[in-house]
């Protein structure tokens, strides 16, 4: 694999800029702006949203965006803004999807992302239906964040992925954290440490009573060190699990046809009588 592959000046890059171009939303309600993208396909089979991780822009999901497209998929990417607290994030998150008219969706969340969808799930005023609800490298705790903040102001952005990683990172993963590292560095500072407040702001997710339409997607190539009961694998009641030997931290990025394939076949269960 060449490292042309992981990158913006790609040929695949720009057919997905094109197709979902980088757009900013307003939160009027909370003055948070939101950086989206948005596809717009025709016959649309359904909507996926996408949640990155927190150190992650849009740019980091476009292969995973790419797979999506082809197969006929509307597809939203959100760039989380630096909330105070997940309940401002939540009703920001209401906010741009009603203004974007979607209606219902499938979401993909990861790391972050897959923290905030247990929020959406347990959420009892969101416009947009959630079908399923797909965690990919996720936890269901803040204490790492807890303990890993007061160092960001030493050193780059580049350094806190070092900080919050093992150090030993398998060969195969390292182009593709070399990519999600090389788009950190045009996320400003204070929207990650925002991110990391926001986190911060609950030691931990609810969990719901039955997680049936939840797939829970854990790499086991590299992971963080947790207790069994931050894994939502072990949390979540009914919930489906795909165990992955490669992908890391960022399978989205570094394994992306597996982790498409599971998420298409569970999807497949779960239809909505709501206009996609």
């Amino acid at each position: 694999m060449s490292k042309e592959e992981y990158s913006v000046s790609s040929e695949e890059f720009v057919n997905f800029s094109v197709k979902a171009p980088l757009t900013t939303f307003v939160d009027t309600i909370n003055n948070k702006c939101w950086e989206y993208r948005l596809s717009i396909a025709e016959n649309s089979v359904g909507t996926v949203i996408i949640l990155p991780g927190i150190y992650e822009n849009t740019n980091t999901s476009y292969k995973l965006a790419t797979k999506l497209f082809e197969d006929g998929y509307r597809v939203l990417i959100l760039s989380i803004p630096a909330y105070d607290n997940i309940n401002e994030l939540l009703v920001g998150f209401d906010t741009i999807t009603a203004s974007l008219k979607v209606f219902s969706a499938h979401i993909i969340g990861v790391d972050f992302g897959g923290f905030i969808s247990l929020f959406l799930k347990n959420s009892k005023f969101l416009s947009c239906e959630i079908l399923s609800f797909t965690l990919v490298s996720s936890y269901i705790n803040s204490t790492k964040y807890k303990k890993n903040l007061s160092f960001f102001s030493q050193g780059s952005k580049s350094d806190l992925i070092v900080e919050l990683s093992p150090k030993a990172i398998p060969p195969h993963l390292k182009l593709a954290l070399d990519f999600v590292i090389s788009q950190l560095d045009t996320v400003p500072s204070d929207v990650i440490k925002g991110r990391i407040k926001c986190r911060k702001s609950h030691l931990k997710a609810p969990i719901p009573e039955n997680g049936d339409n939840f797939l829970i997607i854990q790499p086991t190539d590299f992971a963080y060190k947790l207790d069994s009961n931050d894994r939502p694998n072990h949390a979540i009641p009914n919930a489906t699990v795909i165990k992955i030997e490669k992908g890391g931290f960022f399978p989205h990025v570094s394994n992306v046809d597996e982790l498409y394939n599971h998420f298409h076949t569970f999807i497949a269960k779960f239809t909505s009588e709501t206009p996609l």
